[in-house]
């Protein structure tokens, strides 16, 4: 919904106007392709932003071979190159394509765009694609099972 400010007071505009009813009067619009090219310039940073702030839950996993589990905390993405391509693009019917290239991670989603009961627009995931090319795990204050990781594991899930 598009809330006007100062631009102009609600007595000048018909209160329906505001409602959110389909089929009442209401702003449509198109974005060119110009304007897709102008809103990926700006997807970049928010994309870098908001990788940086993601931490991941709990993981447990359990080895019936070993009896024992292994659990996963405080997982967080500490070193990121940020996209070298963002590109936002329209893809009939009623999608957009988004497109995140870079050497270690890259990712192709394909959103629908569409109307809920209430009238207002929502987003839903069509397609994804991500491809990751080089991934670095350390172990810190893994105590002896962590140095046997490291020294061990470490190098093999490098050369992969």
């Amino acid at each position: 919904m598009i809330v006007f400010h100062s631009a102009f007071s609600r007595k000048n505009v018909n209160s329906r106007l505001f409602s959110n009813i389909r089929g009442l009067p209401g702003l449509e619009f198109r974005i060119s392709n110009y304007g897709f090219s102008y809103i990926s310039l700006f997807a970049s940073p928010v994309i870098s932003d908001e990788i940086k702030r993601i931490r991941f839950p709990l993981t447990e996993q359990c080895f019936q071979q070993l009896k024992g589990c292994i659990t996963i905390r405080n997982l967080y993405i500490a070193r990121y190159r940020c996209p070298q391509l963002v590109s936002i693009i329209p893809t009939p019917p009623k999608r957009l394509t988004i497109i995140v290239r870079n050497f270690d991670v890259s990712a192709t989603i394909q959103l629908t765009v569409h109307r809920a009961s209430k009238g207002y627009p929502y987003m839903k995931v069509f397609r994804c694609h991500v491809s990751i090319g080089y991934t670095d795990v350390l172990i810190q204050n893994g105590g002896f099972v962590g140095n046997i990781f490291n020294t061990q594991f470490r190098v093999r899930l490098l050369i992969q």
